[in-house]
């Protein structure tokens, strides 16, 4: 659980109601999604929302699944950036997450800081610059950053692999059914084919989009910063390798050579 030092520094950061709602979520949690910003977790909370929705008979659908599933029979599941917020959080997530079933959701991180630089100046506006060469050399909150996290939770993973499961936003692209049937599996629910089927459609990025234009769901994650935008929306592409698309050669060459030096052979991306 969380430490002294951890308790004192979320004090100095955080308000008290937050502190104690998350340290509620964090107690209750029977498991815990960890992954870097970016990664598809909205997506994830939308399809195990309406997943868990029907299984258990909940009428109030949210994508704060630790706090919708409260006080029923459904697995209590907290998703979490694990510290890796614009915020660069000091709290040791690894130690505070150590005796809980994590499903450590990943991305190629090529792709991670391409998204999380359009979404920082479009959604977030936590980074005002242009420049998205300089945004992902930045180790506050580019690319050093992101391999940084990946191979924290690698590490973590090789500790206790037992209470883990990977899932990578490629697998959950190409195979969607599939992988969330990996997920209920571990979080212990018997999900049918024709509810993974229906939850796969209503998770596609056609109706996301389209729930996100509507405002179909009362949440901030599910609204686009600006809807004049593209590149402000949650569902903003979504495409496996897009990073090719937007950087020079010189960029690409730099994030090819940090995955190949520094990124754990875990991921597999190299």
């Amino acid at each position: 659980m969380v430490n002294w030092k951890d308790f004192r520094y979320a004090f100095s950061v955080y308000t008290p109601k937050s502190i104690f709602f998350n340290i509620g979520s964090i107690i209750s949690s029977d498991v815990v999604v960890v992954s870097f910003q970016k990664c598809g977790k909205t997506w994830l909370r939308l399809m195990l929302s309406n997943i868990l929705q029907e299984k258990f008979n909940i009428k109030k659908v949210k994508l704060n699944l630790q706090e919708m599933t409260w006080f029923t029979k459904a697995p209590n599941i907290l998703i979490s950036h694990g510290g890796s917020t614009k915020d660069n959080n000091k709290i040791k997530f690894e130690n505070v997450f150590r005796k809980k079933k994590i499903i450590l959701l990943c991305r190629d991180p090529r792709d991670i800081v391409v998204s999380l630089f359009h979404g920082s100046r479009t959604r977030d506006k936590v980074y005002d610059g242009a420049n998205i060469s300089e945004f992902m050399r930045d180790p506050a909150c580019g690319f050093p950053k992101i391999v940084s996290f990946m191979n924290l939770w690698a590490n973590e993973y090789k500790k206790r692999p037992q209470d883990f499961i990977t899932v990578k936003y490629e697998d959950l692209k190409n195979d969607t059914k599939k992988e969330l049937e990996k997920i209920t599996t571990f979080i212990g629910v018997d999900a049918s084919d024709d509810l993974l089927s229906r939850t796969v459609e209503y998770g596609s990025f056609q109706n996301m989009r389209k729930m996100e234009m509507e405002g179909k769901i009362n949440d901030y994650r599910m609204k686009p910063g600006n809807k004049n935008d593209p590149n402000s929306f949650r569902t903003r592409k979504g495409k496996v390798g897009g990073y090719k698309d937007e950087l020079s050669q010189e960029d690409q060459d730099y994030i090819d050579n940090q995955v190949k030096e520094n990124l754990d052979l875990f991921y597999g991306y190299q």
